[in-house]
């Protein structure tokens, strides 16, 4: 089990005691009337408004629809050049406007025809995240 659906089992659990207790004390009070029955309906609403919200908030949220996935932020492009592209290795490297080395693969340069890049060429990419690091992605070539 992971600890989020642990979490949730506490809490549950916690919960209910609390509800368990809460309506323990509300028949000892009222067994003894020792309050007005006006305060005691007070008290016990209040304390299942509390359960109620307190369990509320341990229910998983849920779209609209159920099937609806969260919007991606669409990724930004960048301009950069190719600093150096080795064709028979199929990968190289990519300056970026702030003077830092981007990883490329030839699988990532235009529609996949493209095999190649050729040292100086501009071109445009978005960053993403590779088995060793970042890498440029989605590789256009602009000149």
């Amino acid at each position: 089990m992971n600890t989020l659906t642990e979490s949730r089992i506490f809490s549950t659990l916690v919960a209910l005691g609390a509800a368990l207790i809460t309506a323990l004390a509300i028949t000892q009070i009222q067994s003894a009337q020792l309050i007005e029955s006006n305060l005691l309906r007070f008290i016990a609403t209040a304390a299942v408004i509390f359960i109620v919200i307190l369990l509320s908030g341990l229910l998983p949220r849920k779209s609209v629809s159920g099937n609806e996935k969260p919007a991606e932020a669409t990724p930004v492009r960048e301009v950069g050049h190719v600093k150096w592209f080795n064709t028979d290795k199929g990968f190289g490297f990519i300056v970026r406007e702030n003077g830092e080395d981007l990883f490329v693969h030839f699988r990532a340069v235009g529609d996949g025809s493209t095999l190649q890049l050729v040292e100086g060429q501009k071109v445009e990419y978005h960053i993403g995240q590779g088995r060793k690091g970042p890498q440029a992605e989605q590789v256009v070539v602009l000149d």
